[in-house]
């Protein structure tokens, strides 16, 4: 489902037409991948749930609204979600969604994140749902176990140092852009042992590309 929404960025729009966009260039998308030797079509079964519905000039009504309408969308126990945004404020909607239909997991949802920001601002120029703080607002709230949170990607330059200053307070595991890639390089395996370290918690994976 798509949340066309991008109320909540401060530098560049334009992210509203992202669902329509993956639509369009969808619709001659070949079912069978060579390189994981399945058909898609087989192996899952798929559906476009449209659109949730926004307020244009209310990020805190837009999220709010995303989240009632993915809550109710099929069997929350056999149907798994896919967003497409959108700004990444909507990440706030999908995750209190996933984590009403898992079943409230005590502790919150672990969170595999990948990104160039952290997304822990407090808030921005006064507004407390925009794209910079999500995962601060999850993790006020209880939908994410910040010591179960990975965040993959970072890169500056940041505000100031400060900008770091939640994630390292509440125990949310970051690895940088470089370290990133020094990683596939030596071959440590570090994201896999950090995935694997989480024994099939209840997880939640978002990019803000």
């Amino acid at each position: 489902y798509g949340i066309p929404f991008d109320g909540g960025v401060t530098f560049r729009p334009g992210s509203r037409f992202g669902p329509r966009a993956i639509r369009e260039e969808s619709q001659y998308v070949k079912r069978y991948s060579i390189e994981h030797d399945i058909d898609v079509t087989t192996a899952l079964s798929l559906a476009d749930a449209g659109d949730a519905p926004i307020q244009p000039y209310s990020i805190k009504g837009t999220l709010d609204a995303a989240c009632e309408f993915a809550s109710g969308l099929g069997d929350p126990k056999t149907t798994k979600l896919l967003a497409v945004g959108g700004d990444h404020s909507i990440a706030y909607a999908n995750i209190r969604a996933t984590w009403l239909r898992r079943g409230k997991p005590k502790g919150g949802l672990a969170l595999i994140h990948f990104d160039s920001h952290l997304d822990t601002v407090d808030a921005v120029w006064g507004e407390k749902w925009g794209h910079a703080s999500p995962f601060i607002r999850a993790i006020e709230d209880g939908l994410i176990d910040p010591r179960r949170m990975l965040s993959v990607g970072i890169k500056g330059p940041l505000n100031t140092p400060d900008d770091l200053a939640f994630a390292r307070k509440h125990g949310i595991t970051l690895m940088t852009y470089a370290q990133y890639h020094r990683s596939i390089r030596a071959g440590t395996g570090e994201v896999e042992a950090f995935v694997k370290g989480l024994n099939d918690a209840e997880t939640y994976l978002t990019f803000d590309i």
